[in-house]
């Protein structure tokens, strides 16, 4: 059996000094993970009140303090949970989370070499039993009409996030950077706080240092489309880059623009033209792709191991399918074209998103991150983790509306103990 997420969390080393303990470090972590995946436990004061109202069966699952005096699981107070997350070990924490998510992942977390992947692959075949809600049900209509291309590379998001709740002792934000895979679960792989005497660019190589992404492809935005990033993704993770060109990089930029210019004829074999429709919204798609000859005038340089040139013009409206909108984005990657085609790089760089639609978007409206005020400590990054740990879990069960599944958790206690398998022989 694999371990549950109690006896993973048993091997963190406790942040406290020794004298004065009287709750399992692990216990106060497990607490905090089941009354967030809860609805209505977004806060320090709202996770004490669900452990204060939780069964003695609920407690000792989770491990909680046995008083012989009163024969009773006694739970920590909100005082002791907070003051406990206020000084937990965000590196060692945030690594259990990411093993444990990976743990249960439908797959290894081993990526194939990248291969041409144009053609589609067959729909996913329905579940047995019918969907319960209403986002499952619109996924599989998207698995039959709008099938990914086949052979995808498996590839991860690299993006910050700002607490705006949150402040540091100084006063300034919290921020952090995130890698989140590029799959339905949205898995986040690792979290970094970005310190503020610095920002998001050089903590990428701190982030992604002790990750195996061997043959994964990184996708950024324009700001870390940097040449020493470039150069620690090809050389230092042996990995591959999707990265977006803007005025930051103008000379890159100008290249970009000097190699996909022409008409619809001339780059005929190497565009993929897309549309789609959902949520209100239609959306059409041009990719065309060109060889990266030169970066530049006038430098003589060349980006780091660039393959190819991507140009992708979205243009989107609403329902009624007027298109009243244009965006003309430009990009650059190593993967040749032998290895990702129009069709595959449109994939990745649409599938960057996830991060922020099922993420980031997730954790401020249905979590209620943006909103809280928690600042004390490593609390604020702590309770972000914790977050991304239930998020990872309930997409892992299936489940497509976060907010559905944290009402199924409100209503059914030992759901939650099935989800995050915390069992009696597992304690």
């Amino acid at each position: 059996m694999r371990p549950g997420l109690l006896a993973r969390l048993a091997g963190l080393a406790d942040p406290r000094k020794r004298r004065g303990r009287r709750h399992a470090y692990a216990s106060i972590l497990a607490i905090c993970a089941c009354a967030i995946a809860a609805a209505g436990n977004d806060s320090f004061t709202a996770i004490g009140e669900r452990a204060g109202r939780a069964s003695q069966d609920t407690l000792a699952a989770l491990g909680v303090r046995w008083d012989a005096l009163t024969r009773r699981h006694v739970p920590p107070s909100e005082k002791t949970i907070r003051r406990t997350v206020g000084k937990a070990g965000i590196e060692n924490l945030e690594e259990t989370i990411a093993e444990y998510l990976a743990d249960r992942a439908p797959r290894p977390i081993q990526p194939p070499t990248p291969r041409p992947a144009e053609a589609p692959r067959a729909a996913a075949p329905a579940p047995a039993r019918r969907p319960l809600e209403r986002e499952q049900r619109r996924q599989l209509r998207r698995d039959k009409t709008k099938p990914r291309p086949a052979g995808l590379a498996p590839g991860v998001a690299i993006d910050g996030k700002r607490l705006a709740g949150a402040r540091c002792e100084d006063g300034g934000r919290v921020q952090l950077l995130s890698a989140t895979t590029h799959t339905r679960q949205a898995l986040v792989l690792g979290q970094r706080r970005i310190s503020d005497k610095t920002n998001e660019i050089p903590e990428l190589k701190n982030l992604t240092k002790g990750m195996d992404l061997k043959g994964w492809i990184l996708t950024t935005d324009a700001l870390h489309t940097q040449r020493k990033t470039a150069s620690w993704i090809h050389e230092g993770l042996d990995a591959y880059y999707i990265m977006i060109i803007k005025e930051n990089q103008h000379h890159l930029l100008a290249a970009a623009r000097e190699a996909l210019t022409g008409t619809d004829d001339e780059f005929a074999a190497t565009t993929r033209t897309d549309d789609d429709k959902g949520h209100g919204r239609t959306e059409w798609r041009r990719v065309r792709t060109a060889p990266a000859t030169g970066t530049g005038t006038g430098t003589g340089t060349t980006f780091p191991h660039a393959a190819q040139f991507i140009r992708i013009i979205r243009r989107a409206g609403g329902s009624d399918g007027v298109l009243t909108s244009k965006e003309v984005v430009y990009g650059v990657t190593n993967l040749t074209p032998e290895q990702a085609g129009p069709a595959a790089l449109n994939t990745h760089a649409r599938d960057h998103w996830v991060c922020e639609n099922k993420t980031h978007y997730v954790r401020d409206v249905t979590f209620g991150e943006d909103k809280s005020q928690v600042r004390t400590g490593s609390a604020p990054q702590a309770l972000a983790a914790i977050r991304n740990l239930v998020i990872g879990v309930f997409r892992l069960a299936g489940k497509a509306n976060m907010a559905f599944a944290r009402r199924e958790c409100a209503d059914d206690k030992n759901l939650i103990l099935r989800l995050f398998n915390i069992l009696p022989n597992t304690v």
